[in-house]
């Protein structure tokens, strides 16, 4: 593929856009947002779940009843929280299983970490992609895909 992955998405939008506009104002949830977009022929799994983590933040999805509990597993989360619970790093998780232990993850994490009670499912999850991320090139499993170059100008 040419072009950018932003005038990509943009085109997928703008082919798409009635047809998406007007299922989206109908549905309730994230979950059936994320349904209707992976319906778009372009737009996987890990898009489509972003999609909807911003439009949580707008009148189409700021008051849905699973706000804090939608979530779309994705492979560096499922190594994270395989990680995080001693299984094989490839061990898949089907969506019911990995939200069920994202909650308990929550849950049992904000005994010790209060703010952590108050992370939606997708927030949790993009902290288990980054732990993932942080314990591959810790124990050489990979190497990042960006470097950080620090600033030659002190902080303060």
């Amino acid at each position: 593929a040419t072009g950018s992955k932003v005038d990509h998405v943009l085109k997928l939008f703008d082919r798409t856009w009635n047809q998406l506009h007007a299922g989206i104002g109908k549905i309730q949830t994230c979950q059936g947002v994320y349904e209707a977009l992976r319906e778009v022929n372009g737009i996987g799994s890990f898009m489509a779940a972003q999609v909807v983590a911003d439009l949580k933040y707008t009148a189409h999805l700021d008051d849905c009843a699973d706000w804090m509990d939608f979530v779309a597993p994705g492979p560096g989360s499922q190594r994270g929280l395989n990680r995080i619970f001693g299984y094989a790093l490839g061990n898949k998780w089907n969506n019911r299983d990995f939200t069920t232990a994202l909650m308990v993850l929550r849950r049992d994490t904000a005994t010790i970490l209060p703010t952590v009670a108050e992370l939606h499912l997708q927030d949790l999850q993009n902290c288990l992609c980054e732990f993932d991320k942080y314990q591959r090139v810790l124990h050489g499993q990979g190497k990042p895909r960006s470097q950080y170059y620090p600033s030659t100008v002190p902080l303060p």
